[in-house]
């Protein structure tokens, strides 16, 4: 098993409050804030679900967390293909 047993969101910088997204956004029409959790923002962003031990790098460079790594312990991903 790859990564950690903690996820993306865990290892985050960000800062989190309580998770009321009005609205979910294309990455293409906002300018994240660097501080604000990209998910908060309504950036759709895997953190929650993506296995950590990578760094947070995607939120780092205000990317969402794509789950590229894997998805955490008890998390059901579809399958891709």
């Amino acid at each position: 098993m790859l990564g950690l047993s903690t996820t993306v969101c865990d290892e985050c910088p960000r800062t989190k409050t309580e998770k009321k997204i009005k609205a979910f956004k294309r990455t293409w029409e906002v300018i994240p804030d660097a501080e604000t959790c990209l998910l908060e923002q309504g950036l759709l962003c895997c953190g929650l679900a993506t296995r950590g031990g990578c760094g947070a790098l995607c939120p780092q460079v205000n990317s969402p967390a794509s789950a590229a790594t894997a998805a955490t312990k008890g998390c059901r991903m579809p399958a891709h293909g």
